[in-house]
């Protein structure tokens, strides 16, 4: 049976939940992206090898690049940590919600009966399409305190803005921009990482692929990287953690470098960072050391758009090594499409 509940109730349960905290984050620069030495290494003393991965020595993420400096002019207040499945739980309890893997059974879940790994390619076989696989049973245990996962773009949106409808303080939830994601993730720092350029310090701040998930799955971490998988190494988390179970950023945020996936605001585009920068600096007159872009949200059209509504997720999950994790990593997702290593945060506003 379907329980509903007043919006007085529900902006009780939810919006003062324990689980749904929010730090208030000052406007500020920063530098956004990866592989440009004049801003992102000579300036600020980056390492563009990053180690343990042929990934980037050699071949810059081409997606990331140029770095550039962001501005960005207004408050926000982002969540200490990603939705959680009980918070999830609580939206669809009061709206009868169905999400877009639930309609549509087009969920990449995760399959734990695949171990054979006589072929690199069977590392695919382990996450596949299947009706069965949904927010509730994304293929492995999850808890009311884990990150809700299998939900789509849509899904999340939809959850914003039922939050929002609901605050009996009239401010308004949302994804927040990519630009507004790295800021947060970076907090203050210019490194690969908000910790640093270590790669093996993001077990302390983060749930990734690691020894844990190595140790359950054989070659579903070898393949991504093959050193640090000993037993006892790495995180000691398989799958998803529960919220906040990590070191925190220098902001207070969890889980910026791993757990899961999380969806943003902002279309993708593979090249947005560059076509922004070249028209910033033709209408800025200024080198493209100098220009400074004031609160991008993302392209309104892309290339690709025709064959969906592609959006950007950032942070990197538990089924990826820590290169997939940086604060600049960017990948993408079609708006309907749903993972068992994505899920979303909030950012709120003042109405």
């Amino acid at each position: 049976m379907l329980v509903m509940h007043s919006p007085w109730v529900v902006a009780q349960s939810v919006s003062d939940s324990p689980s749904l905290q929010f730090v208030p984050i000052d406007p500020g620069k920063f530098v956004m992206g990866t592989g440009d030495p004049e801003i992102h290494s000579a300036k600020n003393d980056v390492n563009l090898d990053h180690p343990y991965s042929t990934q980037i020595k050699g071949n810059e993420p081409w997606n990331e690049e140029p770095a550039h400096w962001v501005q960005l002019t207004e408050p926000f207040e982002v969540a200490k940590h990603e939705v959680t499945v009980g918070l999830f739980k609580q939206f669809v309890d009061d709206t009868g919600y169905v999400t877009d893997a639930e309609k549509n059974g087009t969920a990449i879940g995760f399959d734990p009966t695949k171990n054979d790994t006589s072929e690199r390619m069977l590392h695919f076989d382990r996450f596949r399409v299947d009706p069965k696989y949904t927010w509730r049973n994304p293929g492995f245990p999850q808890q009311d305190d884990h990150p809700v996962v299998c939900v789509s773009w849509n899904d999340a949106t939809a959850f914003c803005k039922w939050l929002s409808e609901r605050d009996r303080e009239g401010q308004t939830y949302r994804l927040p921009t990519e630009a507004e994601w790295e800021y947060v993730a970076k907090a203050g720092t210019n490194t690969w990482y908000s910790f640093g350029n270590d790669p093996d310090k993001t077990y302390q701040c983060g749930n990734v692929a690691d020894a844990a998930l190595e140790q359950a799955h054989p070659g579903l971490t070898e393949f991504q990287r093959v050193l640090r998988l000993n037993p006892g190494e790495g995180d000691g988390v398989v799958y998803t953690a529960a919220v906040g179970s990590f070191k925190a950023n220098p902001w207070e945020i969890h889980d910026v470098h791993g757990n899961v996936w999380e969806w943003v605001q902002d279309k993708y585009e593979e090249l947005e960072y560059q076509e922004r920068v070249k028209k910033a600096t033709k209408a800025q007159a200024k080198s493209r050391e100098e220009v400074v872009i004031v609160d991008p949200t993302g392209p309104e059209k892309t290339s690709s758009e025709k064959f969906g509504d592609w959006r950007v997720i950032r942070g990197g999950g538990w089924n990826v090594s820590p290169i997939s994790c940086r604060s600049g990593m960017r990948a993408y997702g079609e708006a309907g499409d749903a993972f068992c290593y994505t899920g979303f945060r909030l950012v709120r506003s003042p109405e």
